[in-house]
C-alpha cells in the first residue's frame, strides 16, 4: 500500500500522497463511506488492529 501511495511522490507530480486526488492515502484516512474504493476497516482487522484511528494514524505515521 506505501509503495503505491508514494508512486506520485516518486514520480514528482505531488510532494506527498495527500496532494493526489485518487491516492488510498487519502481514502484510508477518510471518514467518507460513500463512492469508497478501500475498506479501512477491512485493513484495519487485517492488520490487527483494534479500532480504526489507530490503523489511521499508524498509516499515516508510516507515509511521513
Amino acid at each position: 500500500m506505501i509503495y503505491i501511495d508514494m508512486n506520485m511522490v516518486r514520480a514528482g507530480i505531488v510532494n506527498h500522497p495527500a496532494d493526489w486526488k485518487q491516492s488510498g492515502y487519502k481514502e484510508i484516512l477518510s471518514d467518507k463511506k460513500i463512492y469508497s474504493i478501500i475498506d479501512p476497516e477491512s485493513l484495519k482487522e487485517l492488520f490487527d488492529f483494534h479500532d480504526i484511528k489507530t490503523f489511521q494514524d499508524y498509516y499515516k505515521d508510516l507515509i511521513n
